[in-house]
C-alpha cells in the first residue's frame, strides 16, 4: 500500500548533476565518440574553471551483446590526473590506463557506465581516448549551461493533537560481546555477524535514532534553521539519547557538490551565527552539512546518510525508483554515492548509508515504473541496482553498513512480477501480491539477498514501517495487538531476517501522532517490540513540520514533545545499571547525559 500524501517534505537524498557539470568557469559538454572491435563507445565532458577540472566520461555498449570488461587508455599529455572515481587507474608508457571496479565491469547491451577524472595541472580542449587500443579524437563545441538556484518554501506546520503519556517498560540488558573481527579498522567502524551488529572490538551496538529532513528537500538543507539554532538542536539530541541521525538527502543535491556548485540556502544566521564564514558570509549547503558532521562529532552523535530521493523536491519520495527524475539515471545515482562517500572516507562520524529511501510501485494496478525484487538484472530490480550500489560504496570505504529497504509489493506463491493487475476487490485467496509500506516489503530478501561480494557483513535491512493515521492498511481493521501485527505483516515483511539470524535490521522510518486512538495504540506497540527485540531503529523524526507524523519536536523547535519522547525514549539503547545513554563513539560520550562504547563495555 502507499503512503499518505502531504504538502510537507516527508523525505528525500541525494545530489545530481550529470553529464553536464555546473562549475565557475568553461563546460564543453560534448565529447569523442569512438568505436571499437567489440562495440564500445566513448563520449566525454571537460568542466574546467581555471585551477582545476574535471572531465566526466561515459563508456556505453552499443551491441546486441553483454560486454564483460572495458579498458580505456588516455595520453597523459591529454590531461593531468589527480584523482578518480567509480575506476582504476595505472600509468604506464606516457598513457593512464584506465579499467572498471568489479560492479561496473559489466555492461549491458544499450546501457553505459560513466566515471570521472580530475585534476589541477593541464586539460585541453579534446582528449584522445582509445577504447582497446582503437580511437579517434574529436573536438567538442564549447557551451555554458545555466545553474539553477534552489526556490526555497515556507514551511506549514499541522494541529497536533493533545499528547497522552504512555507506560515505559525496563530498558533492555546489556549483550554479551562476541571475539572481535580483524576485517574492521578504524575506531568506530561497524560490522555484522548473523543478525546483530557489533564494533571494532566484537561488541554489540544499537543503532538507535531519529531522523531530521531538509537536505533532501528544494531548501537544500535541514529545515527548522529558519528560527532553530544547528548547534542546540544536535546536543538535545544527544542529551535525549539519540546516538545516530538520519539524515535524508538528494541525488541531485550530491551531485551539485560533487561540480563544486555554491549552493545557496536560506538559513538565520542571526539564530546561527556559526553558520556565517569567517568573512562574514553565509555558508553554502555543503559547509552547513559539514558544520553539522562537526557538531555531531563533538557530542558523540554518528550519521546514516538516506538518499531519500532523485531530484532536490519536497515530494521527491512519491516517484517509486532511483532513476527519471529531471533524467537522473541509475548511474548517476551511483556517482553521487561514491563522490560522497570518498570525500567522508576519512571520519567514521558517517557509519551508514541508506541506499535508496521507499523504493515502492503497485504491479497490482500497472503502475509504469514499480520497484520488484527478483533474481533479474532489470532496471527496476532493486536487489540487483543496492547490490551494484553497496559494492561501488564499499570499493571506496569498506567499512560503511549499507542499509537497504524493501519494495511495496512481491508476488505470491504461483505468481510472478509478471502476472498482471488484481482486482481491487479481490478475494484473499484470489490476490497475486503481497502488499506493505512504501520500501516496508522484504519478503524476498531470504530468498534473493542483496550481494555485497566480499564485504557481505556490512549488509543491513532497513524496513519503514507505521501507524494508520498516515495510512489505514487492512492490518488495522481490527482491534490489533503485537500478535496480530507479527502475523498479518511485521514477520513475513522483514522480522524473519532477524528472528532467523539472517541479517540485522535498522527500521529507518516508524512514528506518528500520539493521538489517544489508535495511532497511539500502534506507536506503543511497536516501541515495545523494539525494545524487547533489540531492533535497531531511527524514529521519524525530529522535524514538527512533518505532516502526517509530526515530530519529536515541537512548533517552536526547541521544546520536545515529552509524552511522544517518553513513549520511544524506552527504545534507546541505555546502560541498565548507571541509566546513561549509550552512544557509538569509543571516546566521545553521547552528550552531557551519555557514555561511550568503552565505558559501557568496562
Amino acid at each position: 500500500m502507499h503512503r499518505r500524501g502531504n504538502a510537507f517534505c516527508k523525505k528525500a537524498f541525494l545530489g545530481v548533476l550529470s553529464a553536464s557539470l555546473v562549475l565557475s568557469g568553461v563546460s564543453i559538454p560534448k565529447y569523442a565518440a569512438l568505436a571499437a572491435e567489440k562495440g564500445l563507445v566513448s563520449d566525454y565532458t571537460i568542466n574546467n574553471w581555471g585551477s582545476g577540472y574535471q572531465v566526466l566520461i561515459k563508456v556505453k555498449n552499443d551491441t546486441n551483446k553483454r560486454e564483460n570488461g572495458w579498458a580505456l587508455k588516455i595520453d597523459k599529455s591529454d590531461v593531468g590526473i589527480d584523482s578518480s572515481w567509480n575506476v582504476n587507474i595505472k600509468e604506464a608508457d606516457g598513457y593512464y590506463e584506465i579499467t572498471p571496479m568489479e560492479w561496473n565491469s559489466v555492461i549491458e547491451p544499450g546501457q553505459s557506465v560513466e566515471f570521472g577524472i580530475q585534476g589541477s595541472s593541464h586539460v585541453g580542449t579534446a582528449i584522445d581516448i582509445s577504447i582497446d587500443g582503437q580511437g579517434q579524437a574529436v573536438t567538442p563545441e564549447p557551451s555554458t549551461p545555466e545553474p539553477v538556484e534552489p526556490q526555497p518554501s515556507e514551511p506549514e506546520v499541522p494541529d497536533k493533537p493533545e499528547p497522552t503519556e504512555p507506560e515505559i517498560p525496563d530498558v533492555p540488558d546489556k549483550p554479551e560481546p562476541t571475539e572481535p573481527s580483524e576485517a574492521v579498522v578504524g575506531d568506530d567502524w561497524l560490522h555484522t555477524d548473523g543478525a546483530r551488529i557489533y564494533d571494532k572490538n566484537g561488541h554489540e551496538v544499537y543503532l538507535t535514532g531519529a531522523n531530521w529532513f531538509g537536505f533532501n528537500c528544494s531548501e537544500r538543507v535541514f529545515h527548522g534553521l529558519w528560527s532553530a539554532n544547528m548547534k542546540n538542536v544536535v546536543e538535545g539530541m544527544a542529551d535525549h539519547g539519540i546516538n545516530l541521525v538520519r539524515v535524508p538527502v538528494s541525488t541531485e543535491l550530491l551531485l551539485e557538490w560533487k561540480s563544486g556548485k555554491n549552493v545557496k540556502v536560506n538559513v538565520n544566521t542571526y539564530a546561527n551565527p556559526e553558520l556565517k564564514r569567517a568573512d562574514g558570509s553565509d555558508m553554502s549547503s555543503r559547509e552547513i552539512f559539514d558544520t553539522f558532521v562537526k557538531l555531531c562529532k563533538e557530542n558523540g552523535i554518528k550519521i546514516m546518510v538516506d538518499c531519500h530521493s532523485a531530484d532536490a523536491n519536497n515530494s521527491g519520495h512519491n516517484y517509486n525508483v532511483w532513476y527519471g527524475p529531471k533524467g537522473f539515471t541509475t548511474e548517476d545515482w551511483i556517482e553521487g554515492w561514491t563522490w560522497l562517500v570518498n570525500e567522508y572516507k576519512d571520519d567514521d562520524t558517517i557509519v551508514a548509508c541508506d541506499l535508496k529511501n521507499e523504493p515502492h510501485g503497485k504491479f497490482s494496478q500497472a503502475e509504469a515504473v514499480a520497484a520488484k525484487w527478483d533474481d533479474s538484472t532489470d532496471e527496476n530490480n532493486w536487489r540487483y541496482a543496492a547490490s551494484r550500489c553497496g559494492k561501488a560504496i564499499l570499493d571506496v570505504n569498506p567499512n560503511l553498513l549499507i542499509m537497504v529497504e524493501g519494495t511495496e509489493e512481491t508476488p505470491r506463491p504461483g505468481y510472478n512480477f509478471n502476472s498482471g493487475t488484481q482486482n481491487p476487490n479481490a478475494t484473499e485467496d484470489e490476490l497475486k501480491y503481497y502488499g506493505g509500506w512504501w520500501g516496508g516489503n522484504l519478503r524476498n530478501a531470504g530468498k534473493y539477498p542483496v550481494d555485497l561480494g566480499s564485504h557481505q557483513s556490512q549488509l543491513v535491512y532497513s524496513p519503514h514501517d507505521y501507524g494508520p493515521l498516515v495510512y489505514k492498511q487492512v492490518w488495522f481493521d481490527k482491534d490489533f495487538t503485537e500478535q496480530t501485527l507479527l502475523d498479518d505483516v511485521w514477520y513475513d515483511s522483514w522480522f524473519y531476517l532477524q528472528d532467523q539470524e539472517i541479517a540485522p535490521l535498522l527500521i529507518g522510518e516508524w512514528g506518528g501522532f500520539m493521538d489517544g486512538g489508535d495511532n497511539e495504540k500502534y506507536l506503543n506497540l511497536m516501541a515495545n517490540f523494539i525494545a524487547k527485540n533489540h531492533i535497531n531503529h531511527t524514529f521519524w523524526c525530529i522535524n514538527p513540520n512533518s505532516g502526517d507524523t509530526g515530530g519529536l519536536l515541537k512548533d517552536d523547535w526547541m521544546t520536545w514533545d515529552n509524552a511522544k519522547y517518553n513513549m520511544m525514549k524506552k527504545t534507546l539503547w541505555s546502560d541498565s545499571k548507571t541509566g546513561k545513554f549509550v552512544g557509538l563513539d569509543h571516546e566521545v560520550p553521547l552528550g552531557s547525559n551519555g557514555e561511550t562504547v568503552t565505558t559501557y563495555y568496562n
